[in-house]
């Protein structure tokens, strides 16, 4: 990617700007789209389990026996197991927008300058 220097005597490029290209694209962060997934997981798991819990108490109370499992035992249950597929959905989403990410970069061109480190003046 970068240009080619004028080299000196020792082989070294020769010091001063230069060309350098360089791509710039925009990069999401992971964390938010796991976020996001689990807590879409959560709220299905909530959903699911007041259901599931009522369906239980009902089908129980009809037949005269007791409720198997609590309210909190299936919502434990249900957010265990939708937040892995809540996660994997927002790793999936993650990969999405990553991607169209990388097919939106482009290629700019900057002048490089050498950092040279600057002497420190006296103090008093």
């Amino acid at each position: 990617m970068d240009t080619p220097a004028e080299q000196t005597p020792t082989g070294a490029p020769a010091p001063g700007p230069r060309e350098v290209q360089l791509q710039l694209r925009t990069a999401p962060k992971l964390w938010p789209f796991l976020g996001a997934g689990i807590v879409a997981a959560a709220v299905v798991a909530l959903i699911v389990a007041w259901f599931g819990h009522e369906a239980n108490v009902e089908a129980a109370a009809a037949s005269g026996e007791t409720v198997e499992f609590s309210f909190g035992a299936l919502l434990g249950f249900f957010f265990v197991i939708f937040a892995i597929v809540g996660a994997c959905v927002g790793a999936l989403a993650f990969l999405l927008v990553d991607r169209i990410g990388r097919r939106r970069a482009y290629t700019v061109t900057v002048m490089a300058e050498p950092v040279t480190e600057a002497a420190e003046p006296d103090e008093a």
